[in-house]
């Protein structure tokens, strides 16, 4: 939402270059990750700054200006980590070979070496593709805002899939509750259901973890031993 990314650019105005460009990113910022993490968690963590991936791929572009820095990071760690991963399985699942036309090693290496004002203009991105294929769009296309890939998980949260959340990260047998405090999960779900805050992406990203564990990580041993797991 436009409030929401207010809010993050807010939040974000007076840190240093990599760290806004983090924010933007991250979805359990730091003090979200201390408040729900629980005790137990906190001291099997490593002392390493989880933000560190991203920031050594942002510093590998030296001195340079922060739209670059920010697109050398895009191209190492979200482009190949997270969208294409994701167009991958989701083609893969359908028997579909995708193929992205833009990234081309060589049009990658001339986009990387054009210079900034040819990038953004006026706070508006493509402006050197817009320019280029103008005149051969129909002026609807050509005007039309970016569109992502994003679907109103927090309006689904709040309506079609409420009991869903509810029940399965509430659950007494929830297996994230290795790793989050109860109070802090049943505050975040019922502040998104009531609609205090607009937890949409966090309780996503919990749900996805607790759906993943349920099916690929075995139950403890005690619990579980009259299985067949157990008798193998």
């Amino acid at each position: 939402s436009l409030l929401g990314k207010i809010k993050r650019f807010s939040g974000a105005v007076r840190q240093p270059p990599d760290r806004r460009y983090l924010r933007w990113l991250v979805i359990f910022d730091e003090a979200r990750r201390a408040e729900i993490y629980n005790d137990d968690f906190l001291t099997e963590l490593p002392d390493r700054d989880p933000a560190s991936f991203v920031q050594n791929a942002w510093r590998r572009a030296g001195r340079r200006d922060p739209v670059t820095c920010a697109s050398l990071a895009d191209v190492t760690t979200y482009l190949p980590c997270d969208l294409m991963t994701k167009v991958d399985i989701a083609s893969m699942a359908h028997s579909l070979e995708v193929r992205q036309p833009f990234l081309d090693y060589r049009l990658v290496e001339f986009a990387a070496s054009l210079p900034v004002r040819l990038k953004l203009r006026w706070g508006r991105g493509k402006w050197l593709l817009r320019s280029a294929f103008g005149s051969m769009l129909p002026a609807e296309i050509w005007n039309r805002r970016k569109m992502g890939f994003g679907v109103p998980i927090a309006k689904w949260f709040r309506n079609e899939l409420k009991e869903m959340v509810h029940d399965t990260l509430l659950a007494d047998d929830a297996k994230c509750r290795r790793f989050f405090r109860e109070d802090v999960l049943h505050r975040t779900v019922r502040e998104h259901t009531d609609g205090t805050f607009n937890h949409g992406y966090r309780l996503w990203c919990l749900l996805m973890l607790e759906l993943w564990m349920r099916q690929w990580t075995a139950a403890p041993v005690a619990a579980s031993s009259s299985s067949s797991v157990s008798h193998s």
